[in-house]
């Protein structure tokens, strides 16, 4: 939540959103990241096999009109999901601040070097 309210200031350039929701949908100013780990349904933020906060995520990616990559990693729960995604935003900073054209490979197109890895789902809008 915390995320969503810096990320909702009008000089925020980008923001990462790891396993958290604005609680009411978005209202970002530049292009977001936002991962989670697997939906499996769980109500336990201490669920080893699932992320709780997985269903909020997903709603604010929909609710997003910015550029966003969305992505889902299965066998990830709440708790572990920094430690997963940790190479995947220091890509989109360096992409998205620093204009680096090789990591912008890790989240356009549909070989996106995230899109083809095992056990994640992604999903993309208005990226380019």
């Amino acid at each position: 939540m915390v995320s969503f309210a810096a990320a909702n200031d009008a000089r925020i350039t980008t923001s990462v959103h790891i396993s958290g929701s604005s609680g009411f949908g978005t209202n970002l100013h530049g292009p977001a990241l936002m991962y989670c780990g697997e939906d499996t349904g769980t109500t336990d933020l201490l669920d080893p096999k699932g992320d709780v906060m997985a269903p909020k995520v997903k709603k604010d990616f929909e609710l997003s009109k910015v550029p966003t990559f969305f992505a889902e990693q299965a066998g990830a729960n709440h708790m572990s999901n920094f430690f997963n995604v940790n190479g995947a935003v220091a890509g989109w900073f360096r992409w998205q601040l620093a204009g680096d054209q090789v990591m912008k490979k890790m989240f356009v197109g549909p070989d996106c070097g995230l899109c083809t890895r095992p056990g994640w789902t992604v999903k993309t809008k208005n990226l380019d």
